[in-house]
């Protein structure tokens, strides 16, 4: 159970007799790191490598200006993604419908971020503002007045629709928005 006096590593559980870790890519059993990248079974903190260890949430390492890729950025509904599309009866999502089809207009609001986000609406719509407009007419949508709060779950998606039964042969806006978020598209009935 002794070392030799030779400079390879025994198979014991003590170093040999020189002041260096061995050559080799595994953690001898001393205090010390190896020159491997990865992080050593010694110590919770960080090697003196040039990567994130993950062994800190939220905070920077400090072999590194980076931040860790387990601390979450601060997101709010700047950060919300609106995007709208007009749907059938079957659900199937397009930009050119027949007269005879049965549509609904769909906004979704996704969110993108690490953490629920929520917002209040002015009305009891979560897309408080909505038209669906052709070169002759137009439709709103009924909401009631009392402010309604909606919040939006983490790396999820809200739903916000209305059906418009068939619509004339036209071409067809439809625009709907919250807070500071505004979109509008397009559709062909023929």
């Amino acid at each position: 159970a002794t070392d030799d006096d030779d400079a390879t590593d025994d198979d014991d559980a003590t170093d040999d007799d020189d002041a260096t870790d061995d050559d080799d890519a595994t953690d001898d059993d001393d205090a010390t790191d190896d020159d491997d990248l990865a992080d050593d079974d010694d110590s919770a903190g960080d090697d003196d490598d040039a990567t994130d260890d993950d062994d800190s949430a939220g905070d920077d390492d400090d072999d590194s200006a980076g931040d860790d890729d387990d601390s979450a950025a601060e997101c709010g509904v700047p950060d919300l993604q609106l995007v709208l599309h007009i749907q059938d009866a079957g659900g199937n999502v397009g930009s050119t419908f027949a007269t005879t089809d049965s549509l609904t207009a769909v906004g979704t609001i996704h969110n993108p971020c690490l953490a629920d986000v929520s917002f209040v609406s002015p009305s009891t719509c979560m897309l408080d503002l909505w038209t669906v407009t052709s070169s002759s007419t137009g439709m709103g949508r009924g909401c009631g007045d009392a402010e309604t709060g909606f919040t939006i779950p983490a790396s999820g998606q809200l739903d916000d629709s209305e059906s418009l039964g068939t619509l004339a042969a036209d071409t067809w806006t439809f625009e709907a928005g919250f807070e500071s978020h505004f979109e509008s598209i397009t559709f062909l009935v023929q």
